[in-house]
């Protein structure tokens, strides 16, 4: 008899979950399929993350994370990753750093670690966003992101500061169109002084954790304002969003 390898794509990053109900879109879901298909005979899976609030595909790796232990642990299946997409920078910001620069292209960026990163200078990348490690990336002067196509908030915090630096004054400094998922995440929108000062954001999702979203004007008075507007808000079930 002719031996055979059989891989498997549970979940691929073309289709949709409104092409079919059975499609993978979870980490548990995803996990039991791979699992599930090695039981079937698959030797190699072949993996992609999807995001579980929207079902699109995602390279957040805290998502991967989820999943792969969960299929390491119950067979010895080959587990092969995607390498499509788009590429990712991956920043692990170890120190107190600010970027001036600008990231532009077909490119996602991932920034990890505790220390502090502010960006000055608006990035147009067309990637997805994950800011995750605990620190505080913050929107600085002129910096936006005015490309990225989601956000992952990883116990982490995006600060919208219009108050510091060259008090510039922004009323986009994330694309509207963007969604936005908080995991024990905080959004922290800063106003100018002497500002009526808008923000717009795109639908949010608080999907697990503790999450806190907080306006501030940049003083008090009867002439100061921060306006900051959510497209939509959603919450998962044993979620919380705290307003300050």
């Amino acid at each position: 008899m002719r031996k055979v390898i059989v891989t498997c794509a549970v979940t691929g990053s073309i289709h949709t979950p409104s092409m079919s109900p059975h499609i993978p879109v979870t980490p548990r879901e995803i996990a039991d399929a791979a699992i599930g298909a090695h039981a079937a005979g698959a030797s190699i899976v072949h993996l992609h993350a999807r995001d579980p609030i929207d079902g699109r595909p995602s390279q957040d790796v805290a998502l991967f994370k989820q999943f792969l232990p969960e299929i390491k642990a119950a067979c010895d299946v080959v587990i092969n990753l995607t390498t499509g997409g788009a590429s990712t920078l991956v920043a692990n910001v170890t120190a107190t750093s600010t970027f001036a620069g600008q990231i532009t292209g077909n490119v996602s960026f991932d920034r990890e670690g505790a220390a502090a990163l502010t960006l000055t200078d608006n990035s147009s990348y067309t990637g997805t966003t994950v800011l995750g490690g605990g620190g505080t990336t913050t929107l600085r002067d002129s910096g936006a992101l005015s490309g990225t196509s989601a956000l992952a908030i990883n116990f982490a915090t995006l600060a919208l500061d219009n108050n510091a630096g060259l008090q510039t004054a922004m009323t986009n400094r994330v694309n509207d169109a963007a969604p936005i998922t908080l995991r024990g995440g905080s959004i922290a929108f800063t106003g100018r002084v002497m500002d009526n000062s808008t923000e717009t954001l795109g639908a949010v999702s608080a999907a697990k954790g503790a999450n806190t979203i907080t306006v501030s004007t940049g003083n008090s008075g009867a002439y100061f304002a921060a306006d900051l507007t959510l497209s939509s808000l959603n919450r998962a079930a044993n979620t919380t969003v705290n307003f300050v």
